[in-house]
């Protein structure tokens, strides 16, 4: 019995998940600041109120609009970052796959100057083999966030 054909997955969605592939390392970073910001705005609520016998009640109404907003950014971003970690964590790498090297040369080198074709003959794969690895890696996190 042969495996039914999966459906192509829509233009926009493979480019976003490849945007969010190339900013992973980026989406780190912001996590860590969001976090760091919220903890920041507590402190100081706290050595506002300090000694004035006043409870702090996490601040007005647009304060905690923002630390929503925060939050939602935050979960965003937990995903995302869980999302890609889990499946680059999880993938194979050989050499006749090296996924990593893929990744890595495609999407985090800072000057990606090498096309799919240069980063197959520096893997020393088919450009073929080339692009169904990066078709596989970006249907596997397209599938762990839930996008496809």
């Amino acid at each position: 019995m042969t495996k039914p054909k999966r459906e192509k997955m829509p233009r926009k969605t493979y480019a976003y998940i490849e945007h969010e592939l190339s900013n992973y390392h980026r989406s780190i970073e912001k996590l860590d600041e969001l976090k760091i910001a919220i903890i920041e705005s507590d402190k100081r609520s706290i050595d506002e109120n300090a000694g004035l016998g006043i409870k702090s009640t996490g601040g007005g109404p647009l304060t905690k609009t923002i630390l929503i907003d925060e939050s939602i950014r935050i979960d965003r971003l937990q995903t995302l970052v869980a999302g890609i970690g889990y499946v680059v964590s999880r993938l194979p790498d050989t050499k006749s796959e090296p996924y990593r090297d893929l990744i890595q040369l495609r999407y985090w080198e800072k000057r990606r100057k090498l096309t799919m074709e240069g980063i197959a003959d520096q893997l020393h794969i088919s450009r073929r083999t080339a692009f169904r690895m990066k078709d596989k890696v970006i249907y596997a996190i397209a599938d762990a966030l839930g996008e496809w």
